[in-house]
């Protein structure tokens, strides 16, 4: 295997002809792609995370390899957040909001990966400011729920670990504060309905009969033209249900992940499970349904992410990986400024060809224009005190 990859390594890194090839490098090397086709199951994703990823290791070979998320390529410091990680930026921008005045006693982050979030999430709060609050880590998945932990008290946090799905989240009505769910919701349960159920209304089994009654309860419009058959984001649906039910009146929600607008979703492969795309328009209508007061935009507007901001591809990054591990040399996979990539290589980036840069936004990176943010807020928390300011004197209101 190693020989096989350094053979593609000498053929992509040293021929200057070869340049533009990073990311056909990066398909190629990559093991363990799901074979299925088509449709892979409504308990496909939940088996994936709760029993093949138990051997997972303490490093970051799963989200560097399988799972690439934005949080783990912006969870070092860089220049492209002004210099901040993205848990860092993440706690910035929701303070600007005002979502941590009052501060939330209680916060649980769903799906954290290997804890890189929480840990800087901590960062940026003073100690004082966490001697209240409590942070709760919910996986399903034991190996990164241990990280998770281990990381939020790295942050400062008091944290604990739940060992749950965040289709049925294992806590008391109104006990919430804050949820945070970083790019999850794709892999949460899919439904695959056809157009005999969606016209009938009637479902093959009980997962599609709750797929069918969320359509119908939240008058989920279905087109002039459908087709034989469509992909339906239950689990997303479940999940803000239960994001209702748990939060205190006032509470909030942070959602985030890659999905559409229009028509129905479309399965994403990758190496060992498929993911599927988050229908936006659907889960707004089912998020004022429930009652909550939302607010959508694409995540890099939410983060005031400097869109021209050159950054390596990221099928170089892995590439470049791949030959450190084979001289020893540590290498971590991420978001690189050209700045950035020569502190972290030195003299051995002279010796490579073809380290192409990317803007930031263009989709041909990483899509994050397909990444998009639900700020959710459930009515009836204390009334807020607003103020205006005259001459350095801030004049304080109830509303």
């Amino acid at each position: 295997m190693i020989l096989r990859v350094l053979g593609h390594l000498r053929r992509f890194i040293f021929d200057r002809q070869e340049r533009l090839k990073w990311d056909l490098l990066l398909q190629q090397v990559r093991e363990g792609w799901s074979g299925n086709e088509g449709f892979e199951g409504e308990s496909h994703l939940e088996d994936f995370h709760h029993h093949e990823l138990t051997d997972s290791g303490g490093d970051d070979g799963h989200f560097d390899l399988i799972e690439t998320t934005v949080s783990h390529l912006f969870r070092e410091p860089n220049d492209t957040l002004n210099g901040l990680t993205y848990g860092q930026l993440l706690l910035r921008q929701l303070r600007k909001r005002g979502w941590f005045t009052p501060k939330p006693r209680l916060i649980v982050e769903v799906g954290g990966g290997l804890g890189y979030l929480a840990r800087e999430l901590g960062k940026e709060l003073l100690p004082f400011e966490k001697q209240s609050m409590r942070y709760i880590s919910l996986d399903i998945t034991k190996p990164f729920l241990d990280l998770q932990v281990s990381r939020a008290k790295a942050g400062g946090w008091s944290g604990i670990g739940a060992c749950a799905n965040g289709e049925r989240l294992p806590f008391k009505d109104h006990s919430v504060d804050l949820v945070i769910d970083n790019e999850n919701m794709a892999d949460m349960t899919p439904v695959k309905l056809t157009r005999q159920e969606l016209l009938e209304g009637i479902g093959d089994g009980p997962q599609h009969q709750e797929a069918l009654d969320w359509i119908r309860r939240v008058r989920l419009p279905l087109g002039q033209d459908l087709p034989e058959d469509v992909i339906f984001n239950l689990g997303p649906f479940r999940f803000v249900a239960e994001v209702w039910r748990v939060l205190k009146p006032g509470g909030r929600a942070f959602l985030t992940e890659f999905g559409i607008e229009e028509g129905w979703p479309a399965p994403v492969k990758l190496p060992g499970h498929t993911e599927y795309e988050v229908q936006y328009s659907h889960l707004r209508q089912a998020v004022r349904w429930l009652g909550f007061q939302e607010h959508y935009l694409s995540l890099p507007q939410f983060l005031a992410i400097k869109p021209d901001t050159k950054v390596l591809c990221t099928g170089a990054a892995y590439t470049i990986q791949r030959f450190c591990q084979a001289t020893n040399k540590p290498f971590t996979v991420r978001a690189y400024t050209e700045k950035e990539l020569q502190q972290a290589l030195g003299e051995m980036l002279s010796k490579l060809h073809g380290c192409h840069y990317h803007d930031v936004a263009d989709p041909a990176w990483f899509g994050l224009l397909d990444f998009k943010v639900l700020l959710l807020e459930k009515p009836g928390g204390a009334p807020k005190a607003s103020f205006s300011e005259n001459k350095g004197y801030r004049w304080y209101s109830q509303k």
